[in-house]
């Protein structure tokens, strides 16, 4: 308890920003001490980012201390109370730099060697060899849709906009949906989840397949806005999905596929190297 005590006495005298300057101002002497543990502060050095206003850089350091005291303490209270073996938690924290060196490594590595471009003609052949993996978890369509409030002007033009297929009308609807729509998309050659539609649109009073058919065309209303809704094309869940909308998620595979070679081509030829200059040696039993 009177270790405890001790703490909370330091942790205010510490608050004290002048203290803590006058502590910072000699980088060898330390600015917090928890039982035999002592942070100086030259640990601190970098802590403040350039710039930083007095009083911020003073909180931060604050902060700091208060967190390594804290951290300290909780520390103590588990050594005293917990039982573990020492080699254990050394070994497992060799393990773990081990880990952190090899994949800052193999990081570096990929940043410097990794191919990330992939041309149209080898996304097209994975997927045709794989398109059993591309199966649709969700319905997907190609579409344009417009939310639009009732008290909005000229709706029935803006009617007969959405439903035609002249560049003059659609640059007209864009322009108008900029101005009035609540929420709107208009690009129809793109796929996207079913879903997102469903997000914006009160099509509960529809069925999916009411709503996917190609060439549909949807109008209704509620006491506040007008929804428009036009189906280009449609692909139902377990159908086998669009290439192009699978482009994205291939084009990922395909370079992660080429990270882990690379990765493990890296490994397989430091190995290599290390075996024919013989820096390594396995002692078996009888020897």
């Amino acid at each position: 308890m009177q270790r405890f005590l001790y703490i909370i006495l330091f942790s205010v005298v510490i608050s004290s920003c002048q203290y803590i300057k006058d502590k910072l101002e000699k980088k060898n002497d330390p600015v917090a001490r928890v039982y035999g543990k002592y942070l100086y502060a030259s640990e601190l050095a970098g802590l403040v980012p350039k710039g930083t206003p007095s009083k911020d850089s003073l909180d931060i350091v604050n902060n700091y201390i208060n967190n390594w005291i804290r951290q300290a303490v909780i520390l103590k209270q588990a050594e005293d109370n917990v039982e573990y073996n020492a080699d254990d938690i050394e070994k497992q924290l060799q393990n773990y730099r081990n880990s952190l060196v090899i994949y800052s490594y193999e990081q570096q590595l990929v940043a410097q060697k990794l191919d990330t471009l992939v041309q149209d003609q080898e996304i097209s052949d994975y997927y045709d060899a794989n398109k059993s993996n591309f199966e649709l978890k969700k319905s997907i369509l190609k579409g344009a849709y417009a939310k639009i409030p009732k008290s909005a002007i000229r709706l029935d033009i803006a009617r007969k906009w959405f439903r035609s297929s002249k560049d003059k009308d659609r640059e007209s609807l864009e322009t108008y949906c900029m101005q009035f729509a609540s929420v709107y998309s208009l690009d129809d050659t793109t796929w996207f989840y079913l879903d997102r539609l469903m997000n914006v649109m009160p099509l509960d009073r529809f069925s999916e397949s009411s709503v996917l058919r190609r060439n549909n065309y949807i109008d209704f209303q509620d006491d506040h806005f007008v929804y428009l809704v036009r189906v280009k094309d449609f692909m139902y869940k377990d159908d086998i999905s669009p290439l192009e909308f699978e482009t994205d998620n291939i084009r990922n595979i395909i370079i992660n596929k080429r990270k882990l070679k690379l990765i493990n081509d890296m490994e397989n030829s430091v190995y290599k190297e290390a075996l024919n200059k013989g820096d390594f040696k396995i002692y078996h039993d009888k020897e």
